[in-house]
C-alpha cells in the first residue's frame, strides 16, 4: 500500500471517530454559508412530527435513543429549512432506520454515518443542502 493511501485511510478514520464524539464538526461554519442566508433560531421543517421527534426524542424509542442533538436553520427567499443532527447511543439497526424513514416526508432526507443521523429538511435544489451534503459525504468517504 502506498503512503498516500495509508494517510488517507488514517485521516478518514480520525474524521469518523471525531464525528462520533462531537456532532459540531458536521455543522456548517460561518465561512461555509453563502452570503445572504439568515440563520433563524427555530426549526424550519414542513413536518411537525420530525419537529416533535427533535424536541421529544425520548417519546420515540422505536428509532433508538438520542444522546445528543443539534440543528441549523437557514433562510434565503424560497430556500429555507433546517438540518437536524442526531447522535444516538448506538448505531441504528435496519429496523430503527426503517422506523425513522416512515416519519419523513418527500423533502426530508436522512443520512446515516455510524451513530450519527443527519436529516435535511430542505428542498433538493437547496444550495445549503448541497453544501452540507458535500461536507458530510466528504467526512464519510
Amino acid at each position: 500500500m502506498g503512503k498516500s493511501f495509508l494517510l488517507s485511510a488514517l485521516i478518514t478514520t480520525i474524521s469518523i471517530c471525531s464525528l462520533g464524539q462531537d456532532i459540531s464538526s458536521l455543522k456548517l461554519s460561518a465561512k461555509e454559508i453563502p452570503a445572504g442566508y439568515n440563520k433563524p433560531t427555530k426549526l424550519l421543517c414542513d413536518n411537525s412530527l420530525i419537529e416533535n421527534i427533535y424536541n421529544n426524542p425520548g417519546d420515540y424509542p422505536m428509532i433508538g435513543y438520542v444522546e445528543k442533538k443539534d440543528f441549523q436553520s437557514f433562510e434565503k427567499g424560497s430556500d429555507k429549512g433546517s438540518i437536524l443532527y442526531f447522535e444516538f447511543t448506538d448505531e441504528l439497526t435496519e429496523k430503527e432506520k426503517d422506523n425513522l424513514d416512515a416519519f419523513l416526508i418527500k423533502n426530508q432526507e436522512p443520512y446515516f454515518i455510524g451513530k450519527l443521523v443527519i436529516i435535511w429538511c430542505l428542498n433538493n435544489d437547496s444550495e445549503i443542502k448541497k453544501i452540507s451534503k458535500a461536507k458530510i459525504m466528504g467526512f464519510s468517504k
